[in-house]
Order: structure tokens, then sequence, then C-alpha cells
């Protein structure tokens, strides 16, 4: 979701920022924070002490639900082809590493809730990616079969996620801060703009 259908990593450094009550020179910046691994919890409890964890988590979603609007925005081109793909019975899911909160909060304020028929995030999951679980719930809750099936993501973890799924890998490049990594790991479909993923249809998932 993030960095795939919206561009929020800024947002969501300038959030954990707040959250642990960051200096400006001890600040994480664009890169270390989004891809940090684990739950938002785990992120935190770097930054401050384990008691303090659940506070630095409602800080950090009041931060970010207060200054989403200005900070964080739908890629061009994300809301043209989810469109398509629903009007060519694509059947559309979100799997997320963010939060229930942070993720209704984004679904909300961008109206993009309505295209996706299963929303699972970190909440929802024992284990984050790279780890298949998330994405088995969806193709369960969508009765998907994962020989139709494709992720879109824009993080190595992303794909190899999709792989321990049993499902096609799609690298979205266009919000992808680890580019590179990304690529080497060879995905079977490679997007660099939003408006390409119109071209995924159930034959090419096949």
């Amino acid at each position: 979701m993030d960095g795939t259908l919206v561009d929020s990593f800024n947002l969501i450094s300038d959030s954990y920022d707040f959250a642990v009550g960051a200096l400006p020179e001890e600040r994480l910046g664009r890169v270390r924070m989004p891809t940090s691994p684990g739950t938002l919890e785990e992120a935190l409890g770097r930054g401050v002490p384990a008691s303090d964890v659940p506070q630095a988590v409602e800080k950090f979603h009041n931060y970010f639900e207060k200054n989403f609007d200005s900070n964080a925005s739908v890629f061009p081109g994300i809301r043209r082809s989810l469109v398509a793909l629903r009007r060519r019975g694509v059947e559309l899911a979100v799997f997320t590493g963010q939060t229930r909160r942070a993720t209704q909060i984004t679904l909300q304020r961008t109206d993009l809730a309505k295209f996706f028929g299963r929303i699972v995030t970190a909440n929802d999951v024992s284990e984050p990616k790279p780890s298949p679980e998330g994405l088995k719930i969806v193709m369960e809750g969508l009765g998907a079969d994962p020989d139709g099936t494709v992720y879109i993501g824009d993080d190595p973890d992303d794909v190899n996620a999709s792989r321990r799924a049993g499902v096609k890998t799609a690298a979205a490049l266009w919000g992808s801060i680890r580019r590179e990594e990304l690529l080497a790991l060879q995905p079977d479909f490679t997007f660099g703009q939003p408006t390409q993923v119109q071209l995924l249809s159930s034959w090419t998932l096949r």
C-alpha cells in the first residue's frame, strides 16, 4: 500500500520521529523507517523504552492522521488502473505491513477502500512479511487460486512473500526506495508506472 498505492513514506518517517521524540539530527529520514523489518511496535521499541511503546504507537497514529492530507497522496495513475482492473472483473485486495488504524486512515482519506474486496494489515497476521501468511489470508477470503494471483509491491519483502505464497510477483518501481534490491530478485512483472498495471489480466497470470 505505502509506496505502491500511496506516496506516504515521508509521512511515516515523520510520524515515527514524532512518536519517539527524535531531535532533527537524530531523525531516521526517508529510507530507514518505512523499510524497517517487523511491526510498528518493534520499530518504535528501537527508539523508546519498552514501557513507552504503547504511548508511542498512539502518538504515531495521531500524527499520521493529523498530517495525512498535507503529506501523503495517491500516486498518479493508480486510480485509473484500479478502475480499469475492476471493470475487467479482476478481484483486488490489499495486504500491507502497515497497522490497521493507519491503513484505514490511508484508504478512507484517499477514497481507495471501495476498490478492494479484502484488506489484510499487520494486525491481522502473526508474522510480518516476508511471511506469506497475509497473502494466504487474502486468497482464502477471496477464494483465489495462487496460479491466478499476482502481488504487486515496492519492497523485496513483497517479492519474497509472494514466492513463499506461490503467487506471481510484480515490482512497483514508481514508489520503491529499494529499487535495485527489488530488481535483483527478478520479479515476474516489472512496472515503471502505475498505469502499466492495467496490462495485467486473467490470461497474463496463467
